[in-house]
């Protein structure tokens, strides 16, 4: 009879705990999704782009167009640079000049599928592993 009602505390806290995560995630994605400009829709709302926008430099994927606090971590948003010549669409690729390339010594190669091997000298002692001794 004890057992029965702790299976049923247990599956009541599992419930509680499920919901709550579901809840939690709910909010979290609703407030990230107005910080970026989503308006749920599929559409988002960008600022035209000779307008300045404001980023975090902890968190890039904050982008306000006025000036304030960051909603992630409160701290004072930064003015992102918007170069006329240079596509900011996607913030993982890097563009430089010809000249900072060859200070830089940036070398490029084509991708390869292969096993990646490397040779390790070290130092140490082999012995007998003394659980596996008979006598």
């Amino acid at each position: 009879m004890s057992d029965n009602k702790k299976l049923i505390s247990v599956g009541s806290l599992v419930v509680v705990a499920v919901i709550s995560a579901i809840v939690g995630f709910g909010i979290s994605a609703k407030f990230f999704s107005a910080a970026v400009g989503d308006n749920g829709d599929g559409s988002s709302t960008s600022a035209p782009a000779k307008k300045t926008l404001w980023t975090c430099s902890m968190h890039p994927q904050i982008q306000l167009p006025e000036p304030g606090l960051c909603p992630i971590c409160n701290m004072k948003l930064i003015p992102l640079k918007n170069d006329d010549d240079s596509d900011n669409g996607n913030p993982r690729q890097l563009t430089v000049s010809d000249n900072a390339a060859k200070l830089m010594g940036i070398e490029t190669a084509l991708v390869q599928r292969r096993f990646v091997e490397s040779e390790i000298r070290m130092v140490g002692k082999i012995d007998y592993d003394e659980t596996r001794l008979k006598y």
